[in-house]
């Protein structure tokens, strides 16, 4: 875990709804991973070390793909409703940003060389801005892909009919059964994404 020094806590004030805490540990993720625990699909972040924390945490997004390949997959999939899927990419899997808040509630072995924590209670980021409101700016194939979207984009959690309609329209249990493909073929189905709750 980094902790996040560059805002200095100020005792006086509580944490806001929507914004990233500034007195939160971070946990920097390489794409797709942040993105899919915003969206409710991965349920641990898996670590090599033991993690003694407990509480809340900002999900920041790295610099960086997990895999070039992931990207791959994450672009195809989005072919289906954009003429500009690098676009699209760039919306729903954007970089160097706090992508979510969360709690970790706990921290188990995993593997013989992985602890997974447990992340409750997880929160899209929406304030000081939006974090997926690049989602408004793609040029999306049907209106209701780009009503959705922008459901997206103002969304603090996903839930009931909102939530349903939106994976609906982005097929993202199919996005996210094509990553367990992925998962699968390099051997790491241990650490595959679960169905969202």
């Amino acid at each position: 875990m980094i902790v996040n020094d560059a805002i200095e806590p100020n005792d006086d004030q509580e944490h806001e709804p929507g914004f990233p805490c500034p007195k939160c540990d971070v946990i920097t993720i390489r794409q797709p991973w942040p993105s899919l625990i915003a969206l409710g699909f991965k349920h641990h972040e898996f670590r090599s070390g033991n993690c003694h924390h407990r509480g809340a945490v900002v999900i920041h997004a790295s610099q960086k793909w997990y895999a070039p390949a992931l990207r791959d997959i994450v672009r195809m999939h989005m072919q289906i409703f954009t003429k500009n899927p690098d676009e699209a990419v760039r919306a729903l899997f954007p970089f160097s940003l706090p992508v979510a808040d969360a709690v970790v509630t706990d921290c188990k072995r995993w593997t013989e060389k992985s602890y997974a924590l447990s992340l409750d209670q997880v929160r899209l980021i929406t304030r000081p801005k939006p974090v997926l409101d690049g989602m408004l700016s793609v040029p999306w194939h049907t209106g209701r892909t780009k009503e959705l979207a922008s459901a997206l984009a103002r969304a603090r959690v996903l839930e009931g009919v909102e939530k349903n309609a939106v994976y609906q329209e982005f097929q993202l249990l199919a996005l996210s059964m094509k990553i367990n493909g992925w998962l699968k073929g390099q051997g790491l189905e241990k650490f595959a994404l679960t169905s969202p709750r």
